[in-house]
């Protein structure tokens, strides 16, 4: 067995090393020049009370040897496992550790990327005659320093996804579990363990995402001895997982993070999106239109034709036709399942409307549902048992459908046709994927329970999908932004970040998102004067501004504008042009501001030194703030300037300052009015 396994790559270090029953996780960070110390360095002391030799915290901890922390692998109904064989392989950036007992084999995977995450995923092999039942398997199961003792952790609802709460780490465990089928609205699948008070700025910190749209079990525990310990992995469905023999189950992958604050968290996580779950870089980020609050389910085509024509004469790109399209859809109760345009809306199909977008210089947009069923559709007469649901008992409906059941073949087959045909016989550029709604109950009556299964044919389905129409852009949408995560992103191209357009709201909506999401990927739209989830009513700079913070859209109904609306809408559109290339590679970064005053956050290009400054107030004060820019090259000269419709304070405007006094003494705003958004830029000068 190989002693020691080193990945490096870049400022990023794993080191694992061999033990007689198990290798265990030594390292992880920036790369030591004296891997060989860390056995001694790592030993403890035998405290009272305990075994005489404690055991440490193996990478694949389990049950019955003395470790009273949760295991990382468990099954039922027979003796304690007991590794008999360990073998780690490894080369600069992957390494293999595979353990064999009776009956399994369990082997860990790690892949260490530049933008410095740590992937690492689980392979179980049944290798005995009988089945074997799982009862938890990790993905990955690690050691945090002794100093991680605050918790931040996702949580929210419909409209108010991706809220951060923290709490002080207790004596014992942390649990997060979503066992929706699809992450939620309130459970985004990540944690992040810090020094307590860590912030944007700093704080030694240790982050997981697993990249999986099924079920998870996220878990932070603080053992007696003093051990904090980190696991992420899935939850079964059913509470269980059975392997025949010869079986295998491959875990979702975690991906890991260490990092110095926030900041220096989304500068890894948004470059391993581009590199590693994107790694061929998407073209610049076409501008929307979505039909939804503009039109609803209004599919009059007169009213589609002055739609078209008001986007196009903004600079509108891409017109997305949304919900109600299709045969029967004049509410959400009816027609899901039946995706063939209706002949009362559209006697002669979908042709001739996307003729029309495409005359008037846009690509087509199409919203779909694909995993679900209203039971009013023809689909569901002809197959009622094609939906997930317990023989002889009840179908709970949820927004008045039905689950799918995607682990049936003839349902995956009947799916691909009609969206392959959809993709064939029209010039559609782009799916919103929409989900709304839980998996209740998750059970198929020829599959049993399906949320694993529910979720890796949904990913075939998808790769099939991208496989024979490689150019057509997938969004993924969950009533909002209830399915965001890495499993579901390698197979989409952009994330609905929320069913909310309100400005306010999004603004701390898109800083959680923000933690595992680049700006490129990120659905912003700019909606109408009065909001229709809050009925707040905000300026159109203010919510202008919040959306030029990822991928702009627009879903507000644009026939009727005023002509100051017209030219301050164009004017948007034409700055997020100018913006778009450079956005999709630069760095994320929020401000250290009064949180109940304002939030603000910078947008800087690495390649240029350009930045771009975005303020939002939050509260009435008389008071100037101070505003601090960190982080910007040392010796670097910078022009502020702004461009219309937005403005500076004249003594600001065209200022050239240095980096040193934009980080060290700051700029001075009077924000006083509320919900008043200003955006400026920082363009460096030789």
């Amino acid at each position: 067995m190989t002693a020691q396994v080193c990945l490096t790559v870049g400022a990023r270090q794993l080191v694992l090393r061999g033990e007689e029953s198990a290798p265990r996780w030594y390292h992880f960070g920036p790369p030591l020049p004296d891997t060989e110390t860390l056995e001694a360095l790592h030993a403890r002391s035998v405290p009272n009370a305990a075994l005489d030799a404690p055991p440490f915290l193996s990478l694949c901890p389990v049950e019955g040897w003395g470790f009273w922390g949760k295991p990382s692998l468990s099954r039922l109904g027979l003796p304690p496992i007991r590794w008999q064989s360990v073998a780690l392989t490894g080369n600069e950036a992957d390494a293999r550790v595979t353990l064999t007992a009776d009956g399994l084999r369990w082997e860990q995977r790690y892949s260490l990327a530049a933008s410095g995450g740590l992937t690492v995923s689980v392979r179980v092999t049944n290798l005995g005659p009988h089945p074997l039942t799982l009862l938890h398997c990790a993905a990955v199961t690690l050691p945090l320093p002794d100093e991680a003792s605050e918790v931040l952790t996702f949580t929210g609802t419909w409209c108010n996804e991706y809220q951060t709460p923290r709490l002080a780490l207790p004596a014992g465990a942390f649990e997060r579990f979503g066992r929706r089928g699809r992450p939620g609205h309130d459970g985004f699948p990540a944690l992040i363990c810090g020094t307590p008070g860590f912030s944007d700025a700093a704080g030694a910190l240790t982050a997981v995402h697993l990249a999986w749209s099924g079920d998870t079990a996220l878990r932070v525990e603080a053992l007696p001895d003093g051990q904090r310990v980190l696991q992420a992995g899935e939850a079964f469905a059913g509470g269980a997982l059975t392997l025949a023999p010869g079986a295998v189950y491959d875990s979702p992958d975690a991906v890991i993070f260490v990092a110095d604050g926030l900041n220096d968290l989304r500068r890894q996580t948004h470059r391993h999106v581009r590199d590693v779950i994107h790694p061929a870089p998407l073209p610049p980020r076409p501008v929307h239109l979505n039909t939804w609050e503009a039109l609803y389910f209004n599919h009059d085509r007169a009213a589609l034709s002055a739609l078209i024509a008001a986007a196009a004469e903004i600079g509108v790109e891409r017109f997305v036709l949304d919900d109600g399209w299709f045969r029967g859809r004049r509410a959400d109760t009816a027609g899901l399942g039946d995706w063939e345009a209706d002949p009362a809306l559209y006697p002669q199909g979908l042709g001739p409307l996307a003729a029309e977008i495409q005359a008037a210089g846009m690509d087509m947009g199409l919203w779909v549902e694909p995993e679900m069923v209203n039971p009013d559709s023809d689909l569901y007469r002809a197959h009622p048992d094609w939906c997930l649901h317990v023989p002889q008992t009840e179908r709970p409906t949820a927004r008045n459908q039905l689950v799918l059941d995607l682990t049936r073949p003839d349902v995956g087959e009947y799916l691909f046709a009609r969206l392959d045909a959809l993709l064939r016989d029209h010039p559609i550029a782009y799916l919103k994927w929409d989900m709304n709604r839980d998996l209740a109950p998750a059970f198929s009556p020829i599959n049993g329970w399906v949320t694993p299964a529910q979720t890796r044919a949904l990913y075939s389905l998808l790769d099939r999908l991208r496989a024979a129409h490689p150019r057509v852009e997938i969004e993924s949408c969950a009533s909002g932004g209830a399915r965001a995560d890495w499993g579901i992103l390698r197979r989409t191209d952009r994330v609905w970040t929320s069913d909310s357009n309100d400005a306010r709201d999004r603004a701390d909506i898109q800083r959680g998102f923000s933690l595992f999401f680049p700006p490129e990927v990120m659905g912003s739209h700019i909606g109408p004067p009065e909001c229709h989830t809050s009925g707040r009513r905000l300026p159109l700079l203010t919510r202008g501004a919040v959306a030029l913070a990822g991928h702009l859209g627009i879903e507000w109904d644009i026939r009727g504008l005023e002509p100051v609306e017209r030219e301050t809408l164009r004017a948007l559109i034409a700055q997020f042009k100018a913006d778009r290339v450079w956005q999709s590679r630069a760095e994320t970064r929020y401000l250290a501001l009064p949180e109940a005053r304002a939030i603000g956050w910078m947008l800087y290009d690495p390649q240029t030194s350009t930045a771009r400054i975005t303020l939002y107030p939050r509260a009435y004060s008389q008071t100037p703030l101070t505003v601090r820019l960190p982080g910007l090259p040392a010796g670097q000269r910078y022009r502020i300037t702004t461009r219309p419709p937005f403005s500076l304070p004249d003594a600001l405007d065209g200022l050239i300052v240095s980096a040193e006094t934009l980080s060290q003494t700051g700029l001075l705003f009077d924000l006083r009015a509320p919900d008043a958004a200003l955006l400026f830029w920082l363009e460096p000068q030789s």
